[in-house]
């Protein structure tokens, strides 16, 4: 069905937490840049993989995936990704500390946040994407979380496995023009609002 042997990956996606956002480590939305190679293996499938930058709220990371692709028709297929991604993650240790009165009577416990650091962690993501012709697509992903530990008295806040994230994505020409348009048009509006502004709060 392919017209060709082997084809590019460019892609640039665009995506919101669904599932498992962490509000004391806010990634709400997630825009990602993919580079890869595909090789059509047969009339309906093709296998490849692709490496891609993210950026989030909380800063950049990698991911390194494998591909593979059904086709449908000629102009429209399914993706499935399965993959890994690194990223820095700051993290707290948690220390019981004991409430004294002023006599130096204890009567009580209390968790302390203490020792915050950056740590680098690998986490396992899978994406299932449906693609166009147009080179518009839309997919949805889980990922293994990777998040600030709770306090362990705040049952208010438990800790999740996995985050599902839903999106679009632009393949081909699409995803070079809109990976490049995107951040442009967000630096320069950027730009305009600090110019405008000026000493705003100075």
């Amino acid at each position: 069905m392919p017209r060709c042997r082997s084809y590019w990956i460019t892609e640039f996606d665009l995506a919101i937490p669904v599932v498992g956002r962490n509000p004391q480590n806010d990634e709400s939305w997630l825009a990602a840049w993919r580079f890869g190679h595909m090789w059509n293996v047969g009339r309906m499938s093709a296998l490849g993989g692709a490496v891609g930058l993210h950026a989030t709220p909380q800063g950049v990371r990698f991911d390194f995936l494998a591909r593979y692709r059904r086709w449908i028709t000629p102009n429209t297929a399914v993706d499935l990704s399965p993959g890994v991604f690194a990223r820095e993650v700051g993290d707290y240790t948690w220390v019981q500390q004991t409430y004294v009165d002023s006599f130096g009577v204890p009567f009580g416990t209390y968790w302390d946040a203490t020792d915050y650091r950056t740590r680098t962690r690998i986490g396992f993501a899978g994406t299932a994407s449906i693609v166009f012709g147009s080179g518009f697509g839309l997919n949805a992903r889980i990922e293994t979380a990777q998040r600030l530990s709770p306090s362990p008295s705040d049952a208010s806040n438990p800790a999740r496995p996995v985050s599902v994230w839903l999106g679009a994505s632009f393949s081909g020409r699409p995803g070079i023009l809109t990976g490049t348009i995107v951040p442009a048009a967000t630096f320069i509006v950027a730009l305009v609002a600090f110019a405008t502004c000026g000493g705003c709060g100075a």
